[in-house]
């Protein structure tokens, strides 16, 4: 698998993510996929993806009625075989809260039938904990 063929899925992958498309989503992510939100586990407060690898379909499912997600730009990516590091801007909001930009520094997988076997991702720790404190108090 080449750079262009690992960095077409990571694109279909944030296209059915920003369409809240789940049926996409599930053609993309592999059986036995992971997801995983890094961060300390007792500050995300049971947000999808956070207390280590989940089984990534449903975690990515849960994560998508939480959190909408537009305008993901890539900033840079470093392909390796079929791993991928990639650095995105995207706007997001938490459950219809204002929306704001952040980055998204994520760590890919793809297995040989080109489905997503892993993704962990690097988020603004900080923000995502007052999102969801904020949504407590609603």
């Amino acid at each position: 698998m080449d750079r262009d063929q690992v960095l077409a899925i990571i694109d279909q992958a944030y296209a059915a993510r920003q369409a809240n498309d789940e049926e996409a989503l599930g053609q993309i992510w592999a059986e036995d996929a992971t997801f995983e939100l890094a961060g300390e586990t007792s500050l995300l407060e049971n947000f999808p993806g956070s207390t280590g690898p989940e089984a990534g379909k449903p975690a990515v499912e849960a994560l998508m009625r939480l959190v909408a997600m537009s305008n993901v730009t890539r900033l840079n990516a470093v392909v390796e075989g079929n791993k991928a590091a990639t650095l995105s801007s995207a706007t997001v909001s938490f459950a219809g809260r204002p929306s704001f930009e952040t980055l998204l520094y994520d760590l890919w997988e793809i297995n040989e039938a080109g489905r997503v076997r892993s993704l962990q991702q690097f988020a603004d720790t900080a923000r995502v904990v007052h999102e969801m404190r904020a949504l407590k108090e609603i």
